[in-house]
């Protein structure tokens, strides 16, 4: 594998083709399940290359009310069942969102649902008035315990009158002369903090974890203080029963962090050698060789500042459950960045694009929010492409199925 910095780039090829959406996981070892609008289940056999007609949710005889958790909204668990989270929004006054989450189980592969167990009271989505109380985000996972987890995180906006709110992005530059939107991240003052939920009875009650789990201190405070926000939380339980959670930040680096407890107490969160924008990552265990899997949007500082940070999507390996990490792979690449597996480590620092990006190629690129499931010994990764054919925005839920064997060759 090519060091930091040298040119030399490995893609990682497989099947590709357009995912039916981007919220997906497995079955089984064999079979894909999608959620598609509605929300309906579209099933895959082989890997993604066919579907089923899409079946709607039903919930106690009725069409199921609600959107599934964005990421792997649902597990298999040891008892057969297929357990799901999902949110219901109620518009209230001016202009205010209540959103409530649920979680439901199935005992026929997806087409009818219990009854939703609220996971926590009602809270306030709110981008308007820059509010999210709470946003579930990631995987829901079973432990070895039996215990299921998922995490979620909040965010907190600054909203001032001389201050322009960040949407549209400030951060923009050009394709073939039309206007093209970068980034927004740290052009407000927003803060966020992660945390999960889990429930010891099968999704009856759940309780919250201790804390929020932040950036901090900030290198240069010597120690005293400094925060950088972290969101978009994903977790795997490591071999030794613990479970490790990666963590969307905006200093330059995927931050982990620890539970040993599963999921109430959390270590401080420490950053990885990831190095990113602030942009969300995926993790998982090959089924294969059992080592982990993560892919993220890999960018420098530079490439983040001329507005490169979702341009090359990722793939890296951990042999030691997260404490290293290896065999660094090419999934996309926006044109107009560096043909490199693996870039120089960046100093955990905030950094974010400049606002005048000047002229892209016509062949920039965007590849983002990525999930992941594993079936048939294969790797199946759905990831959000955006492209600018003649300066205009074309996007679509992209789908990559690749052996495990080639993240090792």
């Amino acid at each position: 594998v090519a060091g930091p910095g040298k040119l030399s780039e490995s893609r990682l090829e497989g099947f590709k083709t357009t995912a039916p959406s981007s919220v997906f996981g497995e079955l089984d070892d064999r079979r894909l399940l999608f959620s598609v609008g509605g929300p309906s289940g579209v099933v895959s056999d082989d890997a993604g290359r066919t579907w089923s007609k899409p079946f709607r949710y039903m919930q106690e005889g009725k069409p199921l009310a609600g959107m599934p958790m964005a990421g792997r909204a649902t597990a298999r668990l040891s008892s057969g069942d297929l357990g799901m989270v999902y949110a219901t929004e109620e518009k209230r006054g001016k202009g205010c969102t209540l959103r409530r989450w649920f979680y439901a189980s199935s005992r026929d592969d997806g087409r009818s649902w219990t009854a939703g167990s609220p996971i926590d009271v009602p809270a306030t989505f709110d981008i308007t008035h820059g509010t999210y109380v709470q946003f579930l985000w990631g995987a829901l996972r079973q432990l070895r315990s039996g215990r299921l987890l998922c995490t979620g995180y909040w965010y907190m906006g600054g909203r001032y009158t001389d201050v322009s709110p960040a949407v549209p992005y400030p951060a923009h530059g050009y394709v073939a002369g039309q206007r093209v939107n970068s980034d927004g991240h740290l052009f407000e003052a927003a803060m966020g903090g992660c945390y999960a939920y889990f429930s010891d009875d099968l999704g009856k009650s759940w309780s919250r974890s201790t804390g929020s789990l932040m950036v901090w201190p900030l290198p240069g405070e010597d120690g005293l203080g400094g925060f950088g926000a972290a969101w978009e939380p994903v977790t795997v339980e490591l071999k030794d029963g613990r479970v490790l959670m990666l963590l969307r930040t905006n200093v330059g680096r995927i931050f982990q962090s620890i539970s040993a407890d599963g999921g109430d107490h959390w270590s401080l969160p420490k950053p990885t050698e990831l190095a990113s924008g602030d942009v969300p990552c995926c993790v998982g265990r090959l089924r294969t060789t059992g080592d982990l899997l993560v892919v993220w949007n890999q960018s420098s500082s530079d490439e983040v500042r001329n507005g490169y940070s979702r341009g090359r999507l990722s793939a890296a390996i951990s042999r030691d459950d997260g404490k290293s990490w290896g065999n660094f792979r090419t999934i996309e690449r926006s044109g107009g960045m560096e043909e490199v597996d693996r870039v120089k480590l960046p100093p955990v620092k905030h950094v974010r694009p400049k606002e005048q990006l000047g002229t892209f190629p016509e062949s920039y690129a965007r590849y983002h929010y990525p999930k992941l499931a594993f079936v048939q010994k294969q790797v199946a990764v759905t990831y959000s492409a955006d492209t600018y054919p003649g300066g205009k925005l074309a996007r679509r839920d992209a789908l990559l199925v690749i052996p495990e064997d080639r993240f090792y060759s």
